[in-house]
């Protein structure tokens, strides 16, 4: 966290132009393998349809609320879950998650495709930004530089705790705690 962000955190009201604070989330939808990278998803949780641009990535609307982080110095390490839609089968076309690129054949190349389920998320990793929303761009235009940002959270999907016809809650665990 820079030293900016923490004051600007510590006063004792935010300013008009630095409105109020804005939770994005970067999910991983494939660990990255020998010759290829990590393909993450970029997603806001903010009360706008709008795209949202933070350093220099892509977030787009998509409804998701994380619960439960809490930072102890003695016992467990905490669990927090994160609610997002049950959009599995009502994907629409062209959707970034509806195909993902994976190595089916084993020929070293991601030019084969599977259908994206929950259950692909499972040992995927959830990073947590938390920014002020004058360090973003709404819609067209470059993301504001440089980019301050509170303390990031990185979790692992551990499981899925409920799955209804609305949502999809899914248990978060330390990357500590896992073996």
């Amino acid at each position: 966290m820079s030293d900016i962000i923490a004051s600007e955190a510590q006063e004792l009201s935010v300013s008009a132009d630095s409105g109020g604070l804005i939770t994005l989330f970067d999910l991983e939808m494939r660990r990255a393998s020998a010759g290829t990278s990590a393909i993450f998803l970029y997603f806001h949780g903010a009360n706008t349809e709008e795209d949202i641009k933070f350093d220099g990535r892509t977030y787009t609307a998509f409804p998701m609320l994380m619960e439960g982080i809490e930072n102890t110095s003695d016992g467990a390490l905490n669990r927090p879950s994160l609610t997002l839609p049950n959009v599995e089968s009502m994907l629409l076309d062209n959707s970034k998650m509806e195909w993902l690129p994976i190595d089916v054949d084993g020929d070293g190349t991601n030019d084969d495709y599977e259908r994206f389920r929950f259950e692909d998320l499972i040992g995927k990793r959830v990073i947590r930004h938390q920014t002020l929303s004058k360090y973003i761009v709404e819609g067209s235009g470059s993301s504001p530089s440089p980019s301050y940002e509170f303390p990031k959270a990185i979790f692992v999907v551990d499981r899925i705790s409920s799955k209804t016809s609305l949502i999809v809650q899914v248990e978060l665990a330390s990357p500590l705690d896992l073996s």
